[in-house]
């Protein structure tokens, strides 16, 4: 089930719908010249207007509901939470120190 929801959402999220959408519009010029160029037309200028600047900031400030943090105001905070990047610690086994034990990221 969850490769399903990963691949639908990688077909359907930008860039891959626009694209597709562009590919579907060239095949069907050869067969239905009006509604090829029409899909292939689409297609093309929302690839083209998501790559813009202006509409990339427009659908950013949609999506952001809160301002960003402030780091002039102190905040009353009773926990730090520090998110990683899902890397995993691994023993390097190259280096050869006496002392103590080298871990690599």
């Amino acid at each position: 089930m969850f490769i399903l929801k990963a691949l639908c959402r990688g077909l359907i999220l930008p860039p891959t719908a626009s694209l597709i959408l562009t590919l579907l519009g060239a095949i069907l010029i050869w067969r239905r010249r009006r509604l090829g160029w029409t899909v292939f037309v689409v297609g093309f200028a929302s690839l083209w207007l998501l790559c813009t600047p202006i509409v990339a900031d427009k659908l950013s400030a949609l999506a952001e509901r809160y301002p960003a943090l402030n780091p002039d105001r102190p905040v009353n905070a009773q926990a730090v939470v520090v998110l990683g990047g899902g890397g995993t610690m691994r023993r390097n086994t190259t280096a050869r120190l006496p002392s103590r034990s080298c871990w690599s990221v």
